[in-house]
């Protein structure tokens, strides 16, 4: 990126490349679409659930035909607060990566002169199959989902000068490109854990769902100030763990009034534990680890 940052002016506009990413379409990429990455190849940091003792991806390449045994004993009687809390160690790693993940983004993307939008996924891990589970009394089918750890895991990047150009209403808008699809930080970026169903739904009530829940828009403005060199790395993980505080306190003020949604009470049992896990992590600790690793 030295080279891209000190790249002479004749060389611009900056556009796809097989090093920086092929060019985007500007077709929105449905779920049933997306590239599934396999746990046993280790293609990313994607992890299955190690909670319910799950072994289809692990005996899958050796046991085609295999039924695999349902881990949970259907005489037991299970609750919902059961459930997410013995998912309470894996969820707080998820929120880990999360935090992680964007700072590696903040570091990437530091002093591009590029703009950046972000899009949905397009490519995750495998999603474990559905178990059976004794839920209430009543004999009922666990779903988990494969829930990006990553807040803005697909960036389109775009020429600065075309982009502002757009913005201005000078020329239409400009080819924009998957910034470093294919490389081992899109790989991360595209990084799953498997959990239950309610977790994703928290995810999106932060992220994505409603007008008023835009930690993802958040995380694409900062992205766009570290580009410029207006923020550095550092400043801008500081200002996204904030704002992803403030943002999991709105979701769950806005649910508090939805009680009669399905799964309500599950999803604001997690947002309290993503509130804990968020304020856990400061950024002193979060930069002294990186200093111990390096």
């Amino acid at each position: 990126f030295e080279a891209l940052v000190a790249m002479p002016e004749y060389l611009y506009p900056i556009r796809a490349s097989p090093l920086l990413g092929p060019v985007y379409n500007g077709k929105t990429t449905e779920k049933k679409k997306r590239k599934t990455y396999s746990h046993e190849l280790a293609e990313t940091c994607s992890q299955t659930d190690r909670v319910f003792q799950d072994k289809s991806s692990l005996l899958k390449l050796t046991f085609k035909d295999y039924t695999y045994p349902n881990p949970l004993q259907l005489t037991v009687k299970v609750k919902a607060e059961d459930l997410i809390d013995a998912c309470r160690d894996m969820a707080r790693e998820h929120i880990e990566r999360r935090i992680l993940f964007f700072f590696q983004q903040l570091i990437i993307c530091y002093q591009t002169k590029l703009h950046f939008e972000c899009i949905g996924a397009s490519d995750q891990a495998k999603s474990v199959d559905a178990i059976a589970i004794n839920f209430r009394g009543k004999i009922s089918k666990l779903v988990r989902n494969a829930a990006h750890s990553s807040t803005t895991p697909r960036l389109i990047a775009y020429d600065q000068k075309q982009w502002e150009d757009f913005k201005a209403g000078n020329r239409q808008k400009p080819e924009g490109f998957v910034f470093l699809e294919g490389t081992d930080y899109y790989r991360t970026q595209q990084a799953t854990i498997n959990l239950i169903r309610c977790f994703n739904e928290a995810d999106r009530e932060i992220d994505e769902k409603w007008r008023d829940s835009c930690l993802r828009k958040k995380g694409e403005e900062l992205l766009n100030l570290a580009s410029q060199g207006k923020i550095t790395p550092d400043q801008g993980i500081s200002t996204f763990i904030k704002e992803a505080i403030i943002e999991v306190k709105k979701s769950i003020s806005r649910l508090l009034q939805l009680k009669n949604r399905k799964n309500t009470p599950e999803v604001i049992r997690i947002l309290h534990d993503y509130n804990i896990f968020f304020r856990e992590i400061r950024v002193v600790d979060l930069l002294e680890m990186i200093e111990r690793k390096t």
